[in-house]
């Protein structure tokens, strides 16, 4: 004598339909996991504007000079990890806007603090070795720069902050506008 197993059930095509457009976005989200709403949105000020494009914990930055070397900025210390953020930076409004980055750098605000961007020009060490990331988090947004009406920078600022910290909104104030972003 042997078990009988149910036959299954069949659902009718509305119904699979109805369940896929709402669990789609719920699958997609849940992959994407942790993906700012604010990347990819413009936020705007009274002479700049800001885009986040994208935002990546990594292990240090390897980059070359312009001069042809090799260089390499690493965390402060071992509990600590970089934060680095592709930006693009515009101005809209005015003739010419004067920014000075590294006198007023980005302000990462975490849940652990709050941390600026690093003046990697001095933070730098020479590298050696091999580095597949090489070159991929650059230009660095860094400086003092001068931006006329319509032009943007797009480039990539760093951070030294707490390893597992949780973003929480980015402040930009260089160039006499205050932008935050909550993240």
């Amino acid at each position: 004598m042997g078990y009988r197993l149910p036959k299954p059930k069949r659902y009718s095509a509305p119904i699979v339909l109805i369940l896929a457009v709402f669990l789609t976005p719920l699958l997609v989200a849940a992959c994407l996991g942790g993906t700012s709403p604010a990347l990819g949105r413009t936020y705007q000020g009274a002479i700049l504007q800001l885009t986040l494009e994208q935002m990546f914990s990594v292990p240090e930055v390897a980059y070359t000079e312009e001069d042809q070397t090799d260089s390499l900025i690493k965390p402060s210390s071992e509990g600590n990890e970089l934060v680095v953020i592709h930006a693009r930076i515009g101005n809209h409004a005015a003739t010419r806007a004067q920014l000075d980055i590294d006198a007023q750098p980005a302000e990462l605000r975490m849940d652990t603090g709050r941390y600026f961007a690093l003046n990697t020009a001095e933070v730098k060490v020479p590298a050696d070795g091999f580095y597949p990331d090489k070159d991929r988090f650059t230009p660095f947004i860094r400086g003092s720069q001068e931006l006329e009406k319509d032009f943007e920078l797009d480039g990539w600022l760093v951070f030294d902050v707490p390893k597992d910290s949780k973003a929480e909104s980015l402040k930009w104030e260089a160039g006499g506008d205050i932008i935050i972003i909550d993240l």
